[in-house]
């Protein structure tokens, strides 16, 4: 119970972080208008060294295409440094999801989308305006797994963790063997921006419900 409590509040004050870093650049380009590119991929290169978490920092038009993509860059063998830009269209859900967030001044989280072979990623968007006009939005997109490793990796040694959206999951191991009934484990609900919700549930792993269930007093 307390590892979960503790990893549902750590992922929502991660969330939290994210959704007032995407803010204060919305605020900033309200007031500033649309920011010189330079400007604009330093502030988002700060972002990304600041939360330590997202793939990418980018900005979608008003017609949802993808214009413009920072990432960090990634250490190859031999100390080379590559920047990574992986920024794939945004599906008919997320581009609902979009549409609402404009329509309501808000940020918004989409649904799950596949990034590619076993990995699912999602984006966490605000809307920008320009002179009292829609002006595209600000995306930061995040790989699943690699979020979730990095928010839990003090958890997942003792413990099994799983994450749904709805009947899909999205991390945790798939074996039956891993997701043995557990009578006093209940699931949890995080609250993601624009109304989203993933359904957490944390299980003993076969090491520590072998301590549990010992027969000895």
């Amino acid at each position: 119970e307390m590892t979960a409590v503790g990893s549902l509040a750590e992922l929502g004050a991660f969330m939290t972080s994210v959704t007032r870093s995407l803010e204060h650049i919305g605020d900033e380009w309200s007031r500033a208008g649309r920011l010189p590119a330079a400007q604009w991929r330093d502030q988002c290169r700060l972002l990304l060294e600041r939360l330590g978490g997202p793939r990418a920092v980018e900005w979608i038009d008003d017609d949802f295409d993808v214009v413009y993509v920072v990432a960090p860059p990634k250490t190859l063998a031999g100390g080379a440094l590559v920047t990574m830009n992986p920024s794939p269209p945004l599906d008919d859900d997320a581009r609902r999801s979009l549409a609402a967030a404009r329509a309501a001044h808000t940020t918004a989280a989409t649904s799950a989308f596949d990034y590619d072979t076993n990995q699912a990623a999602f984006r966490l968007v605000v809307p920008l305006r320009r002179n009292g006009e829609p002006d595209g939005f600000a995306s930061t997109l995040f790989l699943i797994d690699e979020m979730l490793e990095d928010l839990l990796a003090a958890r997942i040694h003792d413990y099994v963790i799983t994450v749904h959206e709805g009947d899909r999951q999205l991390y945790g191991p798939r074996a039956p063997a891993a997701l043995a009934a557990c009578p006093w484990c209940r699931p949890y609900t995080l609250d993601l921006p624009g109304g989203r919700r993933w359904e957490i549930a944390v299980r003993p792993s076969a090491a520590l419900r072998a301590i549990i269930e010992t027969s000895f007093p």
